[in-house]
């Protein structure tokens, strides 16, 4: 892991030192930062892949819009959800149009159980193209992080609906797949949670009777 270190930071040095063409230097910079990030994250060094992504975004527009969405994505990893709401709302205020940002956004605001907020910012970016199939997959996952598995699975059916082939609806039909393995999961909990609520109760209930029905001296 070390050498890895070690080698995407040389490179980055060597790349920056070089004299060749801007495009070049701009392209090599992009993967290299993108992977010195990943790296950083898989170490859970989330700040120094925020401060990574950061100079990712220095490159320009275009890298500059995927950098505030790989930053979301870090602090939500470290479980960091005012900095990744504050990294989201920034993101949406300098690119209010952009989908990426957008759908990550919702999707964080979902995590934090905004959902209604979050479904209002997706439904938004419905458009009537291929698109749709992803932001109604966004959509479910936005319900389904707050169980409301019904309207996951109504979002899932629309992404389904979408014109496609069936290799587009592959991800569909593994998300529909997800949603029925964690509502019987729920179900499950809540059975068992229901079951330990009666057996406490009549725990305490055989306490009581017990306590009422002692010899008095």
């Amino acid at each position: 892991m070390k050498t890895r270190f070690v080698f995407l930071s040389e490179a980055v040095t060597g790349v920056k030192a070089q004299s060749v063409s801007m495009p070049t230097r701009r392209r090599s910079l992009t993967v290299l930062y993108q992977q010195l990030g990943g790296l950083y994250r898989e170490t859970q060094n989330f700040q120094a892949a925020v401060n990574t992504y950061d100079e990712l975004g220095r490159l320009g527009e275009e890298e500059d819009r995927h950098a505030r969405v790989l930053i979301v994505d870090a602090y939500s990893s470290a479980k960091d959800q005012p900095r990744a709401l504050q990294a989201g709302k920034e993101a949406i205020a300098k690119y209010p149009k952009d989908p990426a940002i957008k759908a990550r956004y919702a999707l964080l605001l979902g995590e934090t159980n905004q959902t209604d907020e979050a479904a209002k910012l997706l439904r938004a970016q419905l458009n009537g193209t291929a698109s749709d199939r992803e932001t109604y997959l966004n959509l479910a996952q936005t319900y389904q992080f707050a169980r409301r598995f019904h309207d996951a699975e109504d979002s899932a059916r629309a992404a389904e609906a979408v014109p496609g082939t069936p290799r587009d609806n592959e991800m569909v039909w593994y998300f529909l797949g997800s949603i029925y393995e964690h509502q019987k999961f729920s179900i499950k909990r809540n059975r068992v949670q229901e079951s330990a609520g009666r057996q406490s109760q009549s725990s305490r209930s055989r306490s009581y009777y017990g306590y009422s029905t002692m010899p008095l001296h």
